[in-house]
């Protein structure tokens, strides 16, 4: 059985602080290696990308899940 930790790591130029900010995690397995990055969606469903080979899959009713990360702005926003 493996032991897995999740944390909020920088990845491909984006920081961790951004990963906190849109709820990515990435899942590091007992020897410290990130094996996958989980992306949440407002239904609580996850896509999940693989690291080792670029792969995804998900959990949850991905169909029903909307579009990425909509709860993480208010409504009517139309500038950062």
């Amino acid at each position: 059985m493996s032991d897995f930790s999740y944390e909020y790591l920088p990845w491909r130029g984006v920081s961790a602080d951004t990963f906190r900010f849109f709820k990515a995690k990435t899942k590091i397995d007992s020897t410290g290696k990130p094996v996958e990055i989980g992306f949440v969606y407002p239904n609580e469903s996850v896509k999940v990308r693989t690291l080792d080979k670029k792969g995804f899959y998900t959990k949850g009713d991905i169909a029903k899940a909307g579009l990425y990360s909509r709860d993480r702005f208010s409504a009517g926003l139309t500038r950062l």
